[in-house]
């Protein structure tokens, strides 16, 4: 079974960066990348998510706000 794995970052180069990190481990899969806490928060209200990579700073929603949601 894979782990499904969400990467919020503001930064397209962390996000990029941090999937291919992840493809190299057949256990992770990343299902989404996403620019924003808001956006993270949302996708996981409706899809199912292991582990959430979340920046502590981002625009509109940081990611420990976006933890706590």
């Amino acid at each position: 079974m894979k782990i499904n794995v969400i990467i919020a970052d503001d930064n397209s180069f962390i996000r990029e960066g941090m999937k291919i990190i992840l493809h190299t481990y057949e256990e992770f899969t990343v299902s989404a990348m996403l620019e924003n806490g808001f956006e993270a928060a949302e996708y996981c209200k409706h899809y199912p998510v292991d582990i959430a990579l979340l920046d502590v700073r981002m625009p509109v929603m940081n990611g420990v706000e976006a933890a706590k949601r």
